[in-house]
């Protein structure tokens, strides 16, 4: 019975012992989880000599790779490790905590005398608390040469709780922040040239979509400097309170804009209203956790902005698969970027509840994903631009070039015709009776009969020539590179085409002027058109669906089958 008893205790015993780190002068760092042991105190009363008693005791715990992140825990923490130096040198090493929004980070060792050393830092304690200015905690310990060195690292906080504990030699970690530095510096500079580029677009075209991402990217940018303890470290060191509230103030302004700047490259009031109501839904509540952040406690207003973010994660992704649905060009890019931002955003919130351990990728999943979504939502900006553009130039209702853009085009295929004796041939094609169409059967079949007509011309025009509605029940057809006989031969084609393919439903029929290049009679683009304009006039006078071509030295009419008399 004895025998079984003392087994038991020493099976508890090599439970609770890590396995020493063994260090001398080439070591150059290592991930401390697997040679600590923990200690949960419920009460987070428990002091140093309390901590101690309880190691002697066999009541800490050897560290498991599910505790480097433990999500919202009330508790304090305790982590002992032991150190031992194999060297014949004395060693100067670096504890580093790396998650940036810890409460209170304190460590104790053995001074070397007798006696005890003590640092007290932590994000709720000023910035000059730590013993080397880092957004990081970073704590120097001594290890004499040929002894061993207990380290106790208390940890409590009221947000997300992680374990990110590291030890490395002085000059090793001096390079990799020197690394780390120069990717912050590259991040943030992005986001800056980013959002300094969206602004001027603003600026330029007046869309709100570009606005929208400008300021998403700033207030982005500044969460993140705020998450990385930056803003603490260079703004506010000595506000540990301000620290706080920049945290929970910047990330609900970010994700509003962000879904602000969603909605207008999404369409989402066309594309989706139901979702443009959720959209407003979640900005509203999103706003409502900014004046939480003044009278709640860090974890109480820190919970409801987390799952928001998740909700907003969610939703983000619906719109955006709605809006590709839609056929909206940009909604592939936005889809591709946001999607790995997302899953960036996702990973690291499963991180904070505890669900996903604390390394490198989950502590920076904001960053990872960030890389992507900048390149890609760009590209999407991009596409809105030519989108804008061709807003400018596109006639809403057919499809077609409008007058606007017939104006530049045809004056510039003029001049290159001109200059290079080229041909070129315009046609000016009109509904017959159309005003009689809208007033017997209404604007809106009078619409529907544009359209049957533009869909017409897009199937029967070929490049290099192009449509244009030019205006009211009246297109044009540019010709570059052709004469007289090819243009009343394209034309005769759409009259026919237009009278069969409308006859069982607005039986249309259309009358043509045609035009062709004649330096004696058109020195001018207008004067070209105007030549056009009065062939079209001749063949409505002519009794309607039929093809004039009227020249200076020549006419010619074409009528249609079946033509009535004006």
């Amino acid at each position: 019975m004895l025998c079984a008893l003392l087994a038991l205790l020493a099976a508890g015993s090599a439970r609770a012992q890590a396995p020493v780190l063994e260090v001398d002068r080439n070591f150059r760092s290592a991930d401390l989880l697997p040679h600590l042991a923990l200690l949960r105190d419920r009460s987070r009363e428990m002091d140093i000599a309390a901590a101690r008693a309880a190691a002697a005791e066999g009541r800490f715990e050897r560290a498991r790779e599910d505790q480097r992140g433990m999500g919202f825990d009330e508790s304090a923490w305790w982590a002992r490790a032991i150190l031992r130096n194999t060297g014949d040198r004395p060693l100067r090493l670096v504890v580093r905590q790396n998650y940036p929004l810890t409460d209170f980070v304190d460590l104790w060792t053995a001074d070397g005398v007798g006696g005890t050393l003590h640092v007290a830092t932590g994000d709720l304690l000023p910035f000059g608390s730590r013993p080397i200015r880092h957004h990081e905690f970073l704590v120097p310990i001594d290890v004499p040469a040929g002894a061993e060195q207990q380290v106790y690292i208390r940890i409590q906080t009221e947000g997300s709780l992680n374990l990110g504990l590291s030890l490395h030699a002085a000059d090793e970690l001096l390079e990799e922040i020197a690394g780390a530095q120069m990717m912050w510096g590259g991040f943030y500079g992005s986001i800056a040239l980013l959002a300094l580029g969206a602004l001027l677009l603003f600026v330029l075209v007046r869309d709100a979509a570009f606005g929208h991402y400008a300021v998403y990217l700033v207030t982005y940018g500044c969460y993140m400097a705020a998450y990385n303890g930056l803003s603490f470290q260079y703004l506010w060191p000595d506000s540990p309170r301000l620290a706080s509230l920049s945290q929970l103030i910047l990330l609900p302004l970010s994700l509003f804009f962000l879904l602000q700047f969603s909605r207008a490259i999404l369409g989402l009031t066309e594309v989706a209203p139901r979702l443009e109501r959720v959209a407003l839904v979640l900005q509203g509540l999103l706003l409502a956790c900014i004046p939480l952040a003044f009278v709640a406690s860090y974890r109480l207003a820190i919970q409801p902005l987390a799952a928001l973010t998740l909700a907003t994660i969610a939703f983000l992704i619906v719109a955006a698969v709605y809006g590709v649905l839609a056929g909206r060009v940009a909604a592939r890019f936005y889809l591709s970027g946001l999607g790995v931002f997302l899953l960036g955003v996702l990973v690291y919130m499963l991180k904070t509840y505890g669900w996903l351990p604390h390394n490198a990728l989950t502590q920076h999943g904001f960053q990872v994903g960030s890389l992507a979504e900048f390149v890609l939502l760009s590209v999407a900006l991009g596409v809105r631009m030519n989108e804008l553009k061709r807003t400018g130039i596109t006639d809403t209702l057919t499809g077609l070039g409008n007058r606007r853009h017939f104006d530049d085009v045809f004056a510039a295929e003029f001049e290159i015709a001109r200059s290079r004796r080229r041909d070129l041939a315009l046609l000016v094609v009109d509904i017959d009776r159309f005003k009689q169409l809208n007033d017997t059967r209404g604007h809106a079949e009078g619409d529907r009969a544009l359209r049957a007509l533009s869909a017409i011309l897009q199937r029967v025009v070929r490049k290099p020539d192009a449509a244009f509605r030019y205006g009211g029940e009246e297109f044009v057809v540019m010709m570059p590179g052709s004469g007289a006989d090819a243009a009343v031969a394209l034309a005769e084609q759409l009259r026919t085409r237009v009278q069969a393919e409308t006859a069982s439903g607005h039986a249309l029929t259309i009358s043509v002027g045609v035009a062709d290049m004649d330096m004696r009679s058109a020195a001018t683009a207008e004067e070209m058109f105007q030549r056009a304009d009065a062939s079209l006039y001749a063949a409505k006078a002519g009794g309607r669906n039929r093809v004039v071509l009227r020249q200076a030295d020549r006419g010619r009419a074409v009528p249609g089958e079946g033509a009535r008399a004006s």
